[in-house]
């Protein structure tokens, strides 16, 4: 655990794969790498985001599904699909 400088708060703790379980149902998990393809962070937020709705549209109405982003996370090895069921 990693935990708060000035109390016993905990910020951190280590959990074992799959990881998938602490997340919230129909969650869209994004794996980050540094062997990966480069994408512009805003044209990837453009992409994740729906869009924002206009006044009188109801079309825009539905909520997304939650997002997570796991970013470099793994000791040994590598982030792949079967991690995730």
């Amino acid at each position: 655990k990693i935990k708060a400088g000035n109390d016993s708060t905990t910020l951190l703790k280590v959990i074992k794969n799959p990881f998938s379980q602490h997340l919230p149902a129909g969650v869209r998990c994004y794996g980050f790498s540094c062997e990966g393809t480069l994408y512009s962070p805003y044209a990837l937020a453009k992409t994740l985001l729906p869009p924002v709705p206009t006044e009188g549209d109801d079309n825009n109405t539905k909520q997304s599904p939650p997002i997570c982003f796991v970013v470099g996370a793994m000791a040994t090895g590598h982030v792949t699909i079967n991690d995730h069921h």
